[in-house]
């Protein structure tokens, strides 16, 4: 996981950090950092963001698919 050494070397403050996912396999890093935040996520990151009571954010349109890129 990078954010463990980058923590180590930086002097960064994990507990002050955010952490953006959708996947299942960024739980580690959602569990050492302070403000998890989890986006449009895949099944088993909807259920362990719910049992941990973290903020999901779905930005999905009606139908499933993803809202377009703006800019």
């Amino acid at each position: 996981m990078f954010a463990i050494p980058l923590k180590a070397a930086e002097g960064l403050d994990l507990g002050r950090s955010y952490f953006y996912t959708d996947s299942i396999t960024d739980l580690p890093v959602l569990e050492r950092v302070g403000e998890p935040r989890v986006v449009n996520p895949d099944p088993r990151l909807r259920r362990a963001a719910a049992r941990r009571g973290w903020p999901v954010v779905d930005l999905r349109l009606e139908g499933g698919e993803a809202m377009p890129a703006v800019g």
